[in-house]
């Protein structure tokens, strides 16, 4: 009786064909009506070349892809902003419609006479004045403007070749969320 392992194939255009100890047993057995197992055109492969060739690295139009999104996600993770003689954190998003929300802010403390406003939040309520908002936009313009930066670095080190996984985007200098 013959043994069988299991065991990585590759044929002619390269394409990976593993088969198992107990697939080679049913087509060696006698009455067996399937094709050849191996393919005698098939060349034994290591695991590790296998992988390799079944899961090809990424593409750099993929790696950018990549960055952008991971870019969108840190963006949206936002910041907490320290405001006021107390250092109330203010948590704060860093998308569109939290600028929009922030615009909005000011444009009405500016037509209320009180000159504040209460950030509602989980953590408990932070009432605000028009220059801790205005505080608050500066330090979420400059988190997105480090979000791009970051981008930027990163779209040139895949341009580059230095940059070839998607581990080594993640590891790149983001600015911290909160």
């Amino acid at each position: 009786m013959t043994a069988y392992i299991d065991q990585y194939f590759k044929d002619a255009a390269g394409a990976v064909h593993f088969l198992s100890a107990q697939d080679q047993a049913n087509a060696a057995a006698p009455g067996w009506a399937g094709p050849t197992l191996p393919d005698p055109a098939w060349t034994a492969i290591a695991a590790d070349e296998a992988h390799t060739i079944a899961n090809p690295p990424p593409s750099a139009a993929q790696l950018l892809a990549y960055a952008q999104a991971r870019r969108q996600v840190v963006a949206d993770g936002g910041i907490t902003v320290n405001v006021g003689t107390t250092a109330a954190p203010v948590a704060c998003a860093a998308n569109t419609s939290a600028s929009g929300v922030s615009d909005l802010a000011v444009m009405l403390l500016q037509a209320e006479a009180s000159g504040s406003t209460t950030f509602y939040q989980s953590g408990g309520d932070v009432t605000v004045t028009t220059a801790q908002i205005q505080t608050i936009q500066q330090a979420v313009a400059s988190f997105i403007g480090a979000t791009w930066a970051t981008l930027n670095t990163v779209s040139a080190a895949i341009s580059a070749g230095t940059v070839a996984t998607t581990a080594e985007i993640d590891a790149a200098s983001w600015p911290a969320t909160s």
